[in-house]
């Protein structure tokens, strides 16, 4: 059956195919796929792709078995004959294709890189690799040889990957290209191993006074608990574990702070409540009598639903709290919503709208004490790759403005997990896997530059 089709027209109508449908097809679904598109393709006129397979029988068998372990996630099966194969012809573009794939789906952009160019080298006339390279480049944070690789696709007249696709991907690459070229004020401070350890530590939240911090710790193998901080003399206290009832056997994470600390928002996942059988992530609440933390309380409908409920921001008043669901009725995969506390109820959510969700995913909002400025993170919006920060204004018709990028280097080509500002506009807390921390994901904290700050707030202090 392969040898009358030339491997490189099964893996471009393969990728046509992820790209169009979205789906994991079993190995020989996609085959039968692949031919079916190889005949709507010769019938359309469509361009002639270079010979890319071999006629080596041996590199050919093990090109096959590299395949069908790769389908069923036995990379190192795949590595170990695609290698094989290209000992035996190191002319054989797809296992060279196909091992530099799996270098990229492991994240070893530059091992992954350096394949596809050989490829190129190979044949210069073959066009995917120049969007793989483009696309590798992209996710590494190499902006300028994404530019010039997908540049260079699109100049081949390149017709294997949705369009739509390769223009985004080129649109990402000069934002985060420029985004280098025009950095923001940034120098992010580390909190210190009274608060960071060799874990994970992330969503922090953080009092109107910035005097109590709780945050997420992931204990191994995956055991997500809340612990406080307590700043003393200017530096934060050894971070102790919040305790029951608040932390269970389950997991807790992404809370939200009311500004006195007298209350908390937080996720709790696969808590099914009486006369459900919920499994899905959902918000709880929960507050202080005295030193003591109240049972939590599920929020129960309308706010939450069999669908996933998650990452509360609470605002400065306590009346508005916002979230992201993947709930029906959205524009894509997680959008940011609210909803409204009056006469002991919270109303039903309602979706931030277009200016702010997208057909991506919108996450971690923040509301700003300022309750006119929000944070939030988006895989959709033009940023750098992955999860960016934006921010979005408040308009005097109620209305969010158009988000905007918090910029370069706060903004990377990587995930970000999102940030927290506090009462007095200048001082935010952001998470960070990166070089000099204590390991993992630490808290740091840093100055504001002014264009992303919202509006001073102030507050009295007082024991009654």
């Amino acid at each position: 059956m392969y040898a009358e089709l030339h491997y490189g027209m099964i893996l471009n109508i393969q990728y046509i195919a992820q790209a169009t449908f979205s789906v994991n097809l079993p190995y020989m679904q996609k085959i039968c796929i692949s031919f079916l598109f190889v005949f709507i393709a010769i019938c359309a006129g469509a361009q002639t792709q270079p010979f890319t397979g071999t006629k080596n029988k041996k590199a050919e068998t093990l090109f096959i078995q590299a395949l069908k372990a790769d389908q069923f996630n036995d990379t190192r099966t795949s590595l170990t004959n695609l290698k094989r194969a290209v000992e035996m012809d190191s002319n054989f573009i797809d296992a060279w294709m196909l091992l530099a794939d799996i270098k990229e789906k492991n994240e070893l952009y530059d091992e992954a890189i350096d394949i596809y160019l050989k490829v190129i080298r190979l044949n210069d006339k073959f066009q995917i690799p120049y969007y793989k390279v483009g696309r590798a480049a992209l996710d590494n944070g190499r902006y300028k040889a994404a530019v010039n690789y997908l540049t260079a696709y699109k100049e081949l007249k390149g017709n294997q990957i949705e369009q739509s696709k390769v223009d985004r991907a080129l649109k990402t690459a000069v934002f985060g290209l420029n985004a280098i070229e025009h950095p923001v004020p940034y120098n992010p401070i580390n909190l210190g191993p009274n608060v960071n350890t060799n874990l994970n530590e992330y969503f922090p939240g953080v009092t109107v006074d910035e005097q109590m911090l709780v945050f997420t710790k992931l204990h191994p193998p995956y055991n997500e608990d809340f612990y406080v901080s307590r700043k003393k003399d200017g530096n934060w206290s050894e971070a102790q574990n919040i305790g029951e009832p608040i932390n269970t056997e389950g997991n807790e994470g992404s809370v939200s702070l009311s500004s006195d600390g007298q209350y908390i928002f937080y996720t709790a996942c696969q808590r099914p409540q009486p006369g459900d059988n919920d499994q899905s992530c959902n918000i709880y609440f929960s507050a202080l009598d005295g030193n003591t933390w109240r049972e939590p309380r599920h929020l129960g409908i309308p706010v939450n639903s069999s669908f996933w409920e998650s990452q509360p921001s609470v605002s400065f008043d306590g009346k508005t709290l916002y979230f992201s669901s993947n709930r029906p009725g959205g524009f894509g995969e997680h959008d940011l919503w609210y909803t409204t506390y009056s006469k002991g109820r919270w109303s039903a959510p309602v979706n931030l709208g277009p200016e702010i969700n997208t057909a991506g995913s919108e996450q971690s909002p923040f509301i700003a004490k300022d309750d006119q400025t929000l944070y939030f993170i988006s895989d959709y919006h033009e940023g750098m790759g992955g999860m960016d920060i934006f921010i979005s204004r408040k308009q005097p018709d109620g209305r969010w403005g158009k988000p905007v990028n918090i910029g370069f280097p706060i903004n990377t080509h990587m995930d970000e997990a999102g940030l927290i500002v506090s009462a007095n506009g200048e001082d935010a807390y952001i998470v960070s896997d990166r070089q000099g921390g204590y390991g993992g994901l630490d808290i740091y904290a840093f100055k504001l530059y002014e264009d992303a700050r919202p509006l001073k707030t102030g507050y009295v202090k007082g024991v009654v």
